[in-house]
């Protein structure tokens, strides 16, 4: 299970650093999915039909949901059968779906941008302390 997913559950019970954290967490995830969804729809690899930020919102939070929906049933096929069908979802023509992130040179590139992400959720959260 995702702990930062288990812990925003009790997201109003927590202390105000501890929820700004949760929240960094999830906007560098967001931030992280949404440049590998850009390039990869851009590029024809992926078949994102809404603005990349959104579908990575939506990823993010329909597998965070779905992950304690696994814990609740005691069931991990719950949640390994929704990734399946959201990953569907941005396949190409009903082609294989190849991510972008996998092997070779591709990867490389986009494996150089997730430092630049991280950089920006770290200014953003400095910006806030200010």
């Amino acid at each position: 299970m995702c702990l930062c997913g288990m812990v925003a559950a009790e997201y109003g019970t927590l202390p105000l650093q501890m929820q700004e954290t949760i929240r960094v967490f999830f906007e560098f995830n967001e931030s992280w999915l949404t440049g590998l969804l850009d390039p990869g729809n851009r590029e024809g690899c992926l078949s994102v039909r809404v603005p990349p930020h959104e579908a990575a919102r939506m990823l993010v939070g329909a597998l965070e949901g779905e992950m304690l929906l696994a814990q609740a049933y005691g069931d991990p096929g719950r949640f390994a059968s929704a990734a399946k069908l959201l990953l569907a979802q941005l396949q190409v023509g009903g082609e294989r779906m190849r991510v972008p992130g996998g092997a070779g040179t591709r990867a490389r590139r986009l494996q150089g941008r997730v430092r630049p992400a991280r950089a920006k959720v770290a200014r953003a959260q400095r910006a806030k302390r200010t």
